[in-house]
């Protein structure tokens, strides 16, 4: 239910198009229904427009944000990956050359053994490199997740003070 402006003619044929006001016991034109001043209407309309101006930004500052993480990210993977291959074919090499340079099964046997052992450890220290870059990445797009909740939390706060200002404002001035 609605409450008009002002009194308006008689009610229309199609009870049903327009909104019934309680106070006039009849349909309104839809040129005589109102919300409030214009001026309640222009500031609503642009509580709602600076709203969504702080959303796009907020939602901007995000995904650009994220995108710095994830390509950060992307880089160190892809050094790690590089330098694996590039391991990966040293150690091809170094057999190769164990291969055939040593006559000897029982000396092809350590030496094996000392290349595996050589090479493991590059490996290991490889994925180390990996784990610490994902774990970084994670501690910081968490870090920063807690960071925007507590300024969402602390934005809706100083909303919801300034909604309940208005609305206090409004029920005294009625």
């Amino acid at each position: 239910m609605l409450l008009c402006r002002k009194s308006f003619p008689q009610p229309l044929d199609i009870p049903h198009a327009r909104p019934y006001c309680a106070l006039h016991k009849t349909l309104p034109p839809l040129a005589a229904v109102s919300h409030g001043t214009r001026n309640e209407e222009y500031d609503m309309n642009q509580k709602v427009i600076d709203q969504m101006n702080l959303f796009a930004q907020s939602n901007s500052k995000f995904w650009h944000r994220f995108s710095d993480i994830s390509a950060d990210l992307t880089r160190r993977l892809t050094e790690v990956q590089f330098n694996m291959a590039s391991l990966g074919l040293e150690f091809n090499n170094e057999q190769i050359k164990l291969l055939t340079n040593t006559a000897n099964h029982k000396d092809l046997l350590s030496r094996e053994s000392e290349l595996a052992s050589k090479y493991g450890s590059k490996v290991v220290e490889l994925a180390r490199e990996t784990v610490d870059a994902m774990s970084e990445a994670r501690d910081e797009v968490l870090g920063w997740l807690e960071d925007a909740a507590e300024q969402a939390s602390a934005t809706g706060v100083a909303a919801n003070r300034s909604e309940t200002e208005t609305s206090r404002k409004s029920n005294k001035a009625a």
